[in-house]
């Protein structure tokens, strides 16, 4: 019953308010107190706050259990497979190795043997230095544990890595220009000297022989800076394996607490790469202008007279001048064989360390990941779901 129907049944049943005087008084009565039950049931009470999940985490728990990487940490890093520019393009990955511990505060957050894959954007040359453009990367923990890291990236070699790559075709014609030079000014000068004197029946010409020599000499130094344009003017690069590269985070990096703990505790028994030597010129004893003034026991390459003895372990010049080792290789009774730290892989040297997460030579040579599955610590590891009814897939 609504309290202005039982109000005024309560007021009916008192006589001394049935006179017409107070009726007035009544209907006031009766109109206030149906406002007030209409705000009384218009008026709902406030929904009550869900309670969280049990066990689900809080903001404070994720952030305990979290290490944060700030945004310009720099990371030391050393690449685990060659970089030759003409062969890279954009979506080609790179492969490199951490070898430095990386720290936050006073606790490590990448420890050194982190292994890093990344997406190539572009690739450049800035003197001696290479310049490495990534789209995105992913850090891979020694114990598996992925973090990826949105781009842009870039790594830089150290000043003198980036080797020059004119590549064979320019090497062949930097070769062959010189001697075409001089011979089309052998041509060009024994036209000029014209046909000469018929003495006796033999033709004598001394002013056409001396036009072609100079013809011969000027167009061999034509070639000669013809060619060194073609091998200067190259802008891909070659980075071997063993370079040093450094990257700075544009970002911050949250990373698992547990995991890296874990990380760091199987990084121990994971090897780093070595990271090579700086490319040095090769040893001269003395200078020289010409082939012809080298003494017994001495070639002449690259411009100066060089101990041919020296060419059995010269990584340089071995077994040959101009025949230069990788930075994966040693020279060794002048033939160049896979260094301390690599072994041999299908014709070319394979870094020991990069078998660890290169997913053709996962764990050893040869041995070639499943589509959908990565090299994490040198075994093969599902990353995507089996598909349905697949019995095969693991």
């Amino acid at each position: 019953m609504p309290p202005s129907d039982h109000f005024r049944r309560i007021l009916s049943q008192c006589s001394f308010l049935t006179l017409p005087k107070y009726n007035l008084v009544l209907g006031i009565l009766v109109l206030f107190l149906a406002g007030c039950s209409c705000l009384a049931q218009e008026q709902s009470p406030p929904p009550a706050v869900a309670d969280a999940p049990a066990g689900a985490p809080n903001a404070e728990a994720i952030a305990k259990n979290n290490l944060l990487v700030p945004a310009g940490t720099r990371i030391a890093l050393v690449l685990t497979h060659p970089v030759q520019s003409r062969y890279i393009h954009r979506g080609d990955d790179i492969y490199a190795q951490i070898t430095s511990p990386v720290t936050s505060g006073n606790e490590v957050t990448i420890p050194p043997g982190t292994f890093i894959q990344g997406k190539v954007d572009r690739l450049e040359r800035k003197g001696g230095r290479g310049e490495l453009h990534l789209q995105s990367m992913a850090i891979t923990f020694p114990n598996g544990y992925v973090a990826p890291v949105s781009g842009p990236v870039t790594l830089e070699s150290d000043d003198g890595y980036a080797l020059k790559d004119p590549g064979k075709g320019r090497i062949v014609g930097a070769f062959a220009l010189p001697a075409a030079g001089a011979g089309l000014g052998a041509l060009i000068g024994h036209s000029v000297g014209g046909n000469g004197t018929n003495v006796n029946g033999m033709n004598y010409n001394p002013g056409g022989l001396k036009s072609t020599a100079i013809g011969s000499m000027v167009g061999l130094a034509a070639g000669g800076v013809a060619s060194l344009v073609m091998l200067t003017s190259s802008h891909n690069f070659y980075l071997d394996v063993g370079s040093p590269v450094e990257m700075v985070l544009q970002q911050p990096l949250s990373l698992e607490r547990d995991q890296v703990a874990d990380g760091i505790t199987q990084s121990k028994t994971h090897p780093v790469q070595a990271i090579a030597a700086r490319p040095q010129p090769p040893p001269t004893t003395n200078t020289s202008t010409s082939p012809f003034d080298c003494p017994a026991g001495q070639e002449y390459c690259h411009g100066s007279c060089v101990n041919t003895a020296s060419f059995i372990g010269d990584s340089n010049n071995c077994g040959r001048c101009g025949n230069h080792c990788s930075f994966s290789e040693s020279c060794t009774g002048g033939s160049c064989s896979c260094g301390p730290g690599y072994t041999s892989c299908m014709g070319s040297c394979v870094s020991q360390a990069s078998l660890m997460s290169d997913s053709s030579n996962c764990g050893r040579c040869g041995n070639r990941c499943s589509i959908g599955e990565s090299c994490m610590g040198g075994s093969c590891m599902r990353t995507t779901p089996c598909p349905p009814g697949d019995i095969t897939c693991h």
